[in-house]
This record gives structure tokens, sequence and C-alpha cells, in this order.
């Protein structure tokens, strides 16, 4: 399937299926949703819509327990598309607000067993608060012991006993601490450098295997795969 089969772009960067069946298909001009081989839907920016899209450049897609589809864009923020009311909302971050968007530029979406929904940028770690419909962002600190050291972040992953695992650009692995007394804001993270073998500590997937062990794809380190103590 190409341009030539309707197709805006022949650059496909992420697929996910709906519950209805449909495969949403993201490009790197325009989103798809991909209905019939003689039927591909694309949505763009539109000026009829001034909450839907702002990048037509799409990397990331999650569908989520409310039937949300979630769509992360280069440089156009994080838009949130109800699918059984076709309701557009896009959030974009504010540099007069510190509960907006930490960055535009989205690497990254998860959400955990919790329901909580996680949003990887090219500039932070942000928990989605869907009361407020505000973030609350985990920045990168060089100079903090057990906070996250790298800007972008890349992968987000939940294992079987709901420990959440974060990959970065240039810092390794992370482990999110469960804060005491639910105060998320205090969130601590362990860093995990799986190998000095892997000569980089860009970790692009997380993937855990039904052996319990973790395998991460990296940039330029190729595939490494990680055993923790059965006591841990």
């Amino acid at each position: 399937i190409t341009k030539v089969d309707g197709l805006p772009n022949n650059d496909i960067n992420t697929i996910i299926r709906d519950n209805l069946g449909f495969l949403w298909i993201g490009t790197s001009d325009g989103l798809c949703r991909y209905e019939t081989a003689e039927h591909i839907k694309i949505f763009k920016i539109d000026p009829k819509l001034p909450d839907g899209l702002r990048s037509n450049h799409i990397k990331k897609l999650h569908i989520d327990q409310e039937n949300n589809l979630w769509i992360g864009t280069r440089q156009g923020g994080l838009t949130r598309y109800h699918l059984p009311t076709n309701t557009w909302t896009t959030f974009l971050h504010d540099p007069n607000d510190d509960t907006s968007l930490s960055n535009n530029d989205i690497l990254s979406i998860k959400e955990d067993s919790q329901g909580h929904l996680w949003v990887g940028t090219e500039n932070g770690l942000n928990l989605f608060d869907s009361t407020s419909n505000n973030f609350i962002h985990f920045m990168a600190n060089s100079k903090e012991d057990k906070k996250i050291k790298g800007n972008a972040i890349l992968t987000i992953e939940e294992d079987d006993k709901g420990w959440l695992w974060v990959g970065t650009w240039g810092q390794g692995l992370y482990l999110m601490l469960p804060p005491k007394d639910n105060k998320i804001k205090e969130t601590k993270f362990r860093r995990f450098l799986p190998s000095e073998k892997m000569g980089t500590w860009n970790v692009w997937e997380i993937y855990q295997d039904t052996d319990k062990r973790y395998w991460l794809g990296t940039h330029g380190g190729g595939l490494v795969i990680m055993n923790l103590p059965t006591n841990a």
C-alpha cells in the first residue's frame, strides 16, 4: 500500500487497530484510517477544526480505555480524538504554563494498568491528569540523584509486576520507583546501564517476554537482554 493506493505519504511511523477493527496509520504527512483497500480516510491539519491536528507528521498512536485515540506528532503536540463522538482536543506546550505539555515533539505514549497516561517528549516525561487536562512533568536533572538524566524519552513500558521502565536518548534505562503516600510529584527513578559492551545509552524499545527477560533495542548498540535477579 503506497501513495498510489491512497496513502498521503510512504513513510509509515506507527500503526494501531481500534475496537471496531479499523487500522490507524501514522505517516509523515497525515493520519490515515484504513477501512478497505478502496477506502483510506486521511486526516490532516484542518482550519475548520481549531482543536484538531497541529502537525501532519504523526509519530505515535495509542487508544485508551475510554476510546480516545491519542496522536503524538512532531512539533504539533499531543492530540486526543474521541472516536465515539468525533471530538478533537490538542494539547500544546505553553512556556508560561508549567502544567502544560513539556514539549511539542512526542516520542512515546503509554497507558499503564492503572489507567494513567504517560507521554514521552523530546524534553521530559509527562503524566496526564484527566480531571484537569493538565500535565505533571518529570524533567531531566543531572545534579539531583534518582532523577532522569536524559531529556528525550524514547519509550515507556510496563512489566508484569506493574513496574514502569523508561528508555532515554543518551542516558540509558530508568525504573520508576513508586512514590510514598502516592505523592506522584516526588517520584524517583533508578538508572540502569545494562552493559558496558553496548557502546550506547540510547534505548529505543523495551519488551518483556514470557520468561521475564527484558529485551532492549538500542540505537547503535544492537539488541540487549537484561535479566533481573529472581528476588528483585
